[in-house]
């Protein structure tokens, strides 16, 4: 896990600008994300329309049929980091892949791939997305938790500056596997 970190890392710092490796690496991912089912993309809060070709300036994106993205919605960072830190720790004991992603802001988020829901309707979509945020959350974190996350929403693009310009590059901080 160290040497993981340390890749992290390196590559986090060759990204805190819109470098060509950083705009390489979201169109690499959005275009891995496309393989796997028609998303929708934002330039800040304006029209959400349909992924197709890659645009640098995108910077918010819809979260996957098969993803889950948890973050604390609190102006503490400390019980932010602390039920990222907890929500971590019970994936990890239940088995998933998880990555931990963070702009700066209030919250860091966790991003959970690949997860076999992609076919559900979309209530029960949102439904079993909360229910396994309940599952995996810790009962004194459950009151910061953003559940809108469980519906059909938009989140910031991963290696992009956050929508915002108020936080920073959302960068990749830890992979668990």
């Amino acid at each position: 896990m160290e040497h993981t970190h340390q890749r992290n890392c390196a590559i986090n710092t060759l990204l805190q600008k819109n470098t060509p490796v950083s705009v390489k690496k979201r169109e690499l991912l959005l275009n891995s994300y496309q393989q796997k089912q028609p998303f929708r993309v934002a330039i800040g809060k304006s029209k959400w329309i349909n992924y197709e070709v890659f645009n640098p300036n995108y910077d918010l994106r819809e979260i996957l049929k098969d993803e889950i993205v948890i973050e604390f919605d609190t102006e503490n960072k400390n019980i932010s980091w602390e039920a990222i830190n907890f929500t971590g720790i019970n994936l990890l004991h239940g088995g998933f892949t998880f990555e931990v992603w963070d702009h700066n802001g209030r919250s860091p988020h966790l991003h959970i791939h690949n997860l076999p829901i992609a076919n559900l309707e979309k209530d029960k979509l949102r439904a079993f997305k909360k229910f396994f945020i309940k599952k995996f959350v810790p009962v004194e974190y459950e009151p910061y938790v953003d559940t809108s996350l469980c519906g059909i929403h938009l989140v910031s693009i991963e290696y992009q500056e956050h929508w915002k310009k108020c936080y920073g590059i959302k960068k990749l901080l830890w992979r668990f596997e």
